[in-house]
């Protein structure tokens, strides 16, 4: 899979320089790092999900507990 994108140049630097202090100069670091980061950032949205819909059932139950109480 192909994916094009426009980064600021400064962030693209930093990125590309990272890779090669980490993986060394070798073909394949960038996608490596890039693969890593994807990867990252994925489980990271996967984790705030999880999150969010703990909190969501926490405040129900919550609410739920309330109202049986109130009545």
């Amino acid at each position: 899979m192909t994916l094009f994108f426009h980064l600021k140049a400064d962030t693209e630097q930093k990125f590309r320089e990272a890779p090669m202090k980490k993986h060394g100069y070798s073909k394949g670091s960038l996608k490596t790092a890039l693969e890593e980061a994807i990867g990252d950032w994925l489980e990271k949205q996967k984790d705030q999900s999880t999150d969010s819909q703990y909190a969501i059932s926490a405040s129900e139950k919550e609410r739920q507990t309330k109202e049986t109480t109130q009545t």
